[in-house]
């Protein structure tokens, strides 16, 4: 088994995958220091990933349920992807 830092799967992982690899990763990025992100980072581009992919895969939902997970527990947050 593979270890893995961060993962795409569902009918939108091809092109979820790339953008994190870029924007998590630092793949094709000169300078790129890698590590952890912080929360708020982290959160955002976890939603500009769905919300690219609910445009262009059309089994991808209009909704995202995020989860946090911290020492104080889990935290939900249900945001609304598209707005047409």
């Amino acid at each position: 088994m593979e270890r893995v830092v961060y993962l795409a799967c569902g009918s939108a992982s091809a092109l979820v995958q790339p953008f994190l690899d870029n924007q998590v990763g630092g793949a094709n990025q000169r300078g790129h220091e890698g590590g952890f992100l912080d929360r708020a980072t982290a959160r955002k581009i976890a939603i500009d990933a769905f919300t690219s992919a609910t445009e262009r895969d059309i089994h991808t939902g209009d909704w995202l349920d995020l989860f946090t997970i911290d020492r104080t527990g889990i935290h939900r947050e249900k945001r609304e992807l598209k707005h047409d």
